[in-house]
């Protein structure tokens, strides 16, 4: 297996980072940065790790999520040998734009 970050993951990371930076400061921030990090990692190992989206039948893709925190999921999907890692979501944001931005994934 091979983890992909696409553009608006990594995207979607640092803006999560930045925010954590200047809300929380530096210790939550590099602790929470850690935490997608490695669980990003964990997914080498076992791709279906994280739970299945439940409108992932109205995609093209079946995205999986997996949760950092009470505030962070990170969203996924497998291709053949790859794992596609799309978005970083802090569910403090309006929850309704995760199928928004899932559904412009190409």
């Amino acid at each position: 297996m091979e983890i992909i970050w696409t553009k608006k993951a990594i995207e979607s990371f640092k803006e999560l980072a930045f925010y954590l930076n200047s809300s929380f400061g530096k210790d939550i921030a590099a602790s929470i940065v850690g935490k997608v990090t490695r669980r990003a990692t964990d997914l080498l190992r076992n791709p279906l790790l994280g739970k299945v989206y439940e409108s992932s039948n109205l995609l093209k893709y079946e995205f999986r999520f997996f949760v950092i925190n009470k505030q962070t999921k990170v969203f996924y999907f497998i291709q053949g040998e790859f794992v596609y890692i799309v978005l970083v979501f802090d569910v403090r944001q309006d929850i309704r734009r995760i199928h928004e931005m899932l559904s412009s994934i190409k």
